[in-house]
């Protein structure tokens, strides 16, 4: 999964993380893990509904050249071998 910056609602991301308490939701505990695990967790959460995301295949033992394009016509000559 990746994020698109590029089409992010950074004003309503802005108002969620202002309008979250977080001195007594975030900061009243002691235990210093609790803290971090809560507050990292509110913010992915705020990210997550502010920021879209999109899913990608990484294929690591492709070539460098290969992109879409070339399967895509590889699926087509392969196509065709089947038809003929």
């Amino acid at each position: 999964m990746i994020r698109k910056y590029n089409l992010a609602n950074y004003d309503t991301l802005k108002n969620d993380l202002l309008s979250t308490d977080w001195d007594s939701e975030v900061f009243n505990s002691d235990n210093v893990n609790e803290v971090y695990s809560y507050f990292t967790n509110k913010l992915e959460e705020c990210i997550s509904r502010n920021i879209q995301t999109k899913t990608i295949t990484v294929r690591p033992n492709d070539k460098p050249f290969m992109n879409n394009e070339i399967r895509l016509k590889m699926r087509q000559r392969n196509q065709m071998y089947r038809k003929a």
